[in-house]
């Protein structure tokens, strides 16, 4: 049993109900992995949702957001992780290959919070962060 961070990729598909996204969280559940995300995550998925023209569409994604956080633990972004995430941002900086933010937090927050791995669709991105397992769908 692993817990793996749940990208907002996920998230936002799971909402909205795409195949893919929802086969993964069955897989994560039928091996008996524990899913987490992170709060910067959620606010992604959240800004996604409010982006849709129809106020019932909205309404409808959010129910769905609240749903499937339900069973999900959201880990915080705190002062320990932001002090990571700056020591991991200068070093790749200084190669040449500053990390897109988001996706640095992402990082961050998931180490500190034990996750043996990031779950997501965007894993060129991450991957080049490194320091994490990354785990495409």
């Amino acid at each position: 049993m692993s817990r793996m961070c749940l990208d907002t990729t996920v998230l936002s598909e799971a909402i909205r109900e795409k195949p893919d996204a929802l086969a993964v969280l069955h897989q994560l559940e039928q091996r008996g992995d524990v899913a987490v995300t992170t709060a910067h995550n959620v606010y992604e998925a959240a800004v996604g949702a409010l982006r849709l023209k129809s106020t019932d569409g909205q309404l409808g994604v959010f129910a769905r957001l609240r749903r499937l956080l339900d069973g999900i633990e959201v880990l915080p972004f705190d002062l320990e992780v932001a002090f990571e995430a700056a020591r991991i941002s200068a070093a790749l900086s200084a190669r040449g290959r500053p990390p897109p933010t988001m996706d640095l937090l992402t990082v961050s927050v998931a180490r500190r919070g034990g996750c043996a791995a990031i779950v997501t669709r965007n894993v060129a991105d991450l991957k080049r962060i490194g320091l994490i397992e990354v785990v495409g769908y």
